[in-house]
């Protein structure tokens, strides 16, 4: 019904804090135009990247629930190619007790399966009652249409016995290590059945308009009229610049 539930405190209900943490808070800029961040992009192939969203995710304790198989450039497309890429910060220990990610090794060589965009209905014909935001079929065919957009069959913990007969495995993680999520990858995260804490900090990224990559006008995520996504390496040079001006 949407209440919390007894004797549960507000702070320990956040599911999530987004999507614009790089842009507006001190501490989060630290680390996302961080040279460990700047020199790993660049060793990956990117050469002008911007930062379109970040999130924190705090899959609290026995009630942080599962997210669906899923590709991140369903949601964060560019063309003519895909570019989005993710780098998933882990913040606490995550295992297969408290929600950690699962991944179908391979599976950035597969299409995009369908796209997350803007209604036409809602934004363009003027229809109030329509959803905003709708899934639309790419039309392609890979194994993954059995489970798309929802779990597999026997997923459930602590067996899992349907993820790995699919292909997926568990990306057990340490404080402090960061996952890197290629926009095609199938990939999704179990429940949080434990009273561990498992939060995360996430960026994703797309390659910039200069090297002639648009993003989606019909994605969800859109700045105002005249504002570009932050450029990573302008935002490093922001970042050491004020520290000089600080004296750090």
């Amino acid at each position: 019904d949407g209440k919390l539930k007894k004797d549960m405190k507000k702070h320990a209900a956040l599911n999530k804090v987004g999507h614009g943490l790089h842009v507006v808070d001190d501490v989060f800029q630290e680390y996302s135009y961080s040279d460990k961040v700047t020199d790993l992009v660049a060793d990956l192939g990117w050469k002008d990247a911007v930062l379109p969203q970040s999130m924190y995710i705090f899959k609290q304790p026995g009630i942080g629930g599962e997210v669906t198989a899923h590709q991140d450039s369903s949601f964060l497309h560019t063309t003519p190619r895909t570019t989005c890429m993710g780098l998933w910060l882990s913040l606490h220990h995550a295992t297969l007790e408290n929600g950690c990610l699962w991944a179908r090794p391979g599976s950035h060589r597969e299409p995009v399966r369908r796209l997350f965009v803007r209604n036409p209905d809602y934004f363009e014909k003027g229809d109030k009652t329509a959803p905003k935001m709708i899934f639309e079929s790419c039309n392609v065919k890979t194994q993954a249409d059995e489970w798309e957009g929802k779990m597999p069959t026997n997923w459930e913990p602590p067996e899992s016995k349907g993820l790995y007969d699919r292909g997926f495995v568990p990306l057990i993680c340490e404080p402090g290590d960061l996952v890197v999520i290629d926009g095609s990858i199938d990939h999704m995260s179990l429940p949080n059945t434990s009273e561990k804490q498992r939060e995360t900090y996430q960026l994703h990224l797309i390659e910039g308009p200069s090297q002639g990559i648009t993003w989606s006008p019909r994605n969800w995520l859109q700045y105002p009229a005249g504002k570009s996504f932050p450029s990573l390496a302008k935002g490093v040079a922001n970042r050491k610049r004020k520290a000089e001006e600080a004296g750090l």
